[in-house]
C-alpha cells in the first residue's frame, strides 16, 4: 500500500487519504496500521511532489 501511494504521491498532488478498519482488536494491528499512516503522510507531504510530472 505504501509502494502504491508514493507512485501516485510522485506524480500528481495527494490531497486527500481514506483508510478504513472494520475492528482494531488486536494490539498488533493497532502498531501496524498506526505505522503505516505515519508513513503515508510523510510520502505524500514530502517537498517537490506538489505537480503532475
Amino acid at each position: 500500500m505504501l509502494a502504491l501511494v508514493a507512485a501516485v504521491a510522485e506524480r500528481f498532488e495527494v490531497a486527500g487519504l481514506g483508510l478504513t478498519e472494520y475492528e482494531l482488536a488486536r494490539q498488533e494491528d493497532q502498531e501496524l496500521l498506526s505505522g503505516l499512516v505515519g508513513e503515508l503522510v510523510k510520502v505524500c507531504a514530502q517537498p517537490g511532489r506538489t505537480t503532475p510530472r
